[in-house]
C-alpha cells in the first residue's frame, strides 16, 4: 500500500514530466501507480496527459483522456451520490454512442479475404465466409496510393465505401427507426424534398447546429449544445434572424459576426447538403420564437418556401454575389485544400455547369421576391465596404437595434484578431477574371441568367 509520502512525491514527478511535454512518460508513471487503483490526482493527471497527445493531432488518445477524466472526478466525488449518479449518465450516453457503427473492420477483413484468398491459412476456414457477398473487394494498393500521396481522405473513403453498412446490436427498434427516418430525409432533402417533412414529423428532431450532412449521432450532440443556448437567449429577447447565402459570399463572416454580438447560437433550418438542402417547416418555427441566427444555403425551391410559410417566416435575408467571383473564390480554397492547380480545374464544362448553377441560385431568390415572398438581398460588395451598416440595418430591421453599438465593438474585436471567419478570403470581386481563362469569360457570362446581371449590376 503506496503511503501518502509517496504519492505525493510520484506525482510531482508526473507533473515535472507534464510540464516538461513528457506526456508519454506522464502517462506510463501514471498507469504504473494506479494499476488497477483508483486515485483521483493520478487520474486526473492521466487524463490531461492523453488529452495533451490527442488535441496535437493523435486521437488515440481521446477516449483515454475521456475515461481518466470520469473515474477521476467519480473518485473525488463519491462521497456526492448526485454527482456519481451524473458520471453513471454520461457514462451511458457515450458508450450509447461510441460504438463504430457504421465501420465493421472484421466485415473488412472477411470481404478481402474472400476474395483474395491466395494461399493464406484462412483460405478454407469459415471465417473466410463473408457477412455479404456483395461487398466489394477492396483495392488496398490503390488506398495505399491515395494515402502515400497526401490524398487522406479519398483513401479512407475508398477503403469505407468497401464495408457495408452495419445496425450495432441491441439497439432498441424505436431509436434504429429515428435514426433511418433522419438519414432518408438526408437522401432526400436533394431528391425528392417533399418527402422530408413527413419523415422527420413522425419524430421530435431539434434544429441542428451549423453543420452540413451530419451524421445521426453527431447531429444529436449538435443539437443538445446549441438548444440550451437558444433558450437563454429567446429569455434575453434576442430576435431569430434567417438568413440563407450563395456560397463563397462571406457568408460565414455575416452570421457569426450576428450571432457573436447578440450572443445566440448558428442555427440551420435545412437537413442535407447545404446546396441541395431542403427546408423543414419545424425547424423554421424554432427559428421564429427567436434566439438564433441561421448558417444555411438553401435555394428558393417551392418545397422549401411553402415550409418558410408554413414555420411563420415573416422576413428572409438573402446574401448574394456575382456568380463568377463566387466560383472564382471557391476554386481557390478548393485548390488550397486539394494542392491542385487551377489549370487543371478550369475545363469548359465544369465551369459553366458550376457558374449556371449560382446563377440559378440567385435567380430562385428573385423570382421569390418578385411574387411577393419576404426577401430582403444583402450584396457581398456592401458587406465587405460598410459591414457595420449592413449587418446594423439587420439587426434593426429584425428588431434587435439595441445591439448596434455592440455590434461594432465585436467588428472591431475580429478585425483585431486578423481573420474576419474561416471561409472569407480577399473578398476581390474581380479577380475571377484573372483565374478563370478569357476564352471561357464569354461562356461563363452567357450562362448568367438576366435577372441576377440585372440584380447585381453586372458587366460581362
Amino acid at each position: 500500500m503506496m503511503t501518502y509520502a509517496e504519492q505525493v512525491e510520484l506525482l510531482g514527478r508526473v507533473n515535472t514530466l507534464e510540464a516538461a511535454g513528457q506526456h508519454r512518460e506522464a502517462i506510463a508513471l501514471c498507469e504504473s501507480v494506479l494499476d488497477g487503483k483508483e486515485i483521483p490526482e493520478f487520474n486526473l493527471a492521466l487524463a490531461r496527459n492523453h488529452y495533451a497527445i490527442a488535441v496535437k493531432g493523435n486521437e488515440i488518445h481521446a477516449w483515454p483522456a475521456m475515461l481518466a477524466a470520469l473515474d477521476g472526478i467519480a473518485k473525488r466525488t463519491e462521497q456526492q451520490p448526485d454527482v456519481v449518479h451524473a458520471i453513471g449518465i454520461c457514462r451511458w450516453v457515450l458508450s450509447f454512442f461510441s460504438d463504430p457503427h457504421r465501420l465493421d473492420a472484421r466485415q473488412f477483413f472477411h470481404s478481402y479475404a474472400n476474395k483474395n484468398p491466395g494461399d493464406h491459412w484462412w483460405k478454407d476456414a469459415d471465417t473466410a465466409t463473408p457477412t455479404s457477398t456483395n461487398s466489394p473487394a477492396p483495392d488496398l494498393e490503390e488506398m495505399e496510393r491515395l494515402v502515400t500521396s497526401g490524398q487522406h481522405v479519398r483513401g479512407a473513403n475508398a477503403l469505407l465505401a468497401t464495408v457495408p453498412a452495419v445496425i450495432r446490436h441491441g439497439r432498441e427498434p424505436e431509436s434504429v427507426g429515428r435514426e433511418a427516418r433522419y438519414l432518408l430525409a438526408t437522401l432526400y432533402s436533394a431528391l425528392a424534398g417533399e418527402k422530408v417533412g413527413p419523415l422527420l414529423a413522425t419524430d421530435e428532431f431539434p434544429p441542428p447546429g451549423d453543420h452540413g450532412g451530419q451524421l445521426y449521432d453527431r447531429y444529436l450532440l449538435s443539437a443538445a449544445e446549441i438548444h440550451r443556448e437558444q433558450i437563454r437567449a429567446q429569455v434575453a429577447e434576442i430576435p431569430g434572424i434567417v438568413i440563407t447565402s450563395l456560397p463563397k459570399s462571406a457568408s460565414e463572416f455575416l452570421s457569426y459576426t450576428l450571432a457573436e454580438t447578440l450572443h445566440a447560437p448558428v442555427l440551420r433550418v435545412t437537413i442535407g447538403h447545404p446546396m441541395l438542402a431542403t427546408v423543414y417547416a419545424k425547424w423554421v418555427a424554432a427559428i421564429v420564437k427567436g434566439g438564433a441566427v441561421t448558417h444555411d444555403h438553401f435555394a428558393a425551391t417551392d418545397v422549401n418556401l411553402a415550409a418558410l410559410r408554413e414555420g411563420g417566416l415573416t422576413q428572409i435575408w438573402v446574401l448574394v454575389r456575382d456568380p463568377r467571383s463566387a466560383f472564382w473564390s471557391y476554386e481557390k480554397m478548393q485548390m488550397e485544400y486539394d494542392g491542385v492547380s487551377s489549370e487543371s480545374r478550369m475545363d469548359r464544362a465544369a465551369v459553366t455547369r458550376a457558374v449556371r448553377m449560382l446563377s440559378n441560385w440567385i435567380a430562385s431568390w428573385v423570382r421569390a421576391k418578385e411574387a411577393g415572398f419576404p426577401v430582403k438581398f444583402v450584396f457581398f460588395r456592401q458587406l465587405t465596404e460598410s459591414p457595420g451598416n449592413v449587418m446594423g440595418e439587420i439587426l434593426t430591421s429584425s428588431g434587435a437595434g439595441r445591439f448596434v453599438p455592440l455590434l461594432h465593438e465585436t467588428l472591431q474585436q475580429r478585425a483585431e484578431r486578423g481573420k474576419v471567419s474561416s471561409n472569407f478570403r480577399k473578398g476581390d470581386d474581380e479577380a475571377w477574371r484573372a483565374g478563370v481563362p478569357a476564352e471561357l469569360h464569354e461562356a461563363i457570362w452567357e450562362v448568367i441568367d438576366p435577372s441576377v446581371k440585372q440584380l447585381l449590376g453586372m458587366k460581362p
